[in-house]
């Protein structure tokens, strides 16, 4: 019996130390988001977008977005950096492997989602667990997690 247990403690050991454990840092800002509002800065414009499924995921250094409700609807990638008060979002693909996921070249395919450029900077205005609220220099996003 003793024999069992020493194998048992060695295979567990050498599993894990094979294994690198990737971790997140990215805290309340991972996971799944639903855009709900968005505020036009410069006319005071205000539009509900919950019905829209606009979605956003943030994991580990990926965000990912997308129309929800819409099944063939294109599927955005971006790699991000958020460091106190201030996200931004750069290298946009488009979801595709049969293209080897293109580089976003046209700004307008992400503008649904709030985005005004190909990399983005947002003022973080508010991050919570159920709720965040991200400005750029000419919109106010509200959003909602699942």
């Amino acid at each position: 019996m003793k024999r069992y247990t020493w194998l048992i403690a060695l295979g567990t050991l050498l599993l894990l130390t094979a294994c690198d454990w990737e971790t997140s840092d990215n805290g309340n800002l991972d996971g799944f988001w639903q855009m709900t509002d968005v505020d036009t800065l410069a006319t005071g414009g205000h539009e509900n977008v919950k019905e829209q499924a606009l979605t956003w995921s943030f994991q580990g250094r990926i965000l990912e977005v997308r129309q929800a409700t819409h099944k063939g609807t294109p599927i955005y990638i971006f790699k991000f950096s958020h460091e106190g008060d201030v996200l931004k979002t750069f290298n946009p693909y488009l979801n595709n492997r049969d293209m080897e996921d293109p580089l976003v070249e046209d700004v307008k395919d992400i503008e649904p989602f709030g985005f005004s450029a190909l990399s983005q900077q947002f003022q973080v205005l508010k991050l919570t667990s159920s709720r965040l609220i991200l400005q750029s220099p000419t919109l106010r996003l509200t959003f909602r997690k699942y």
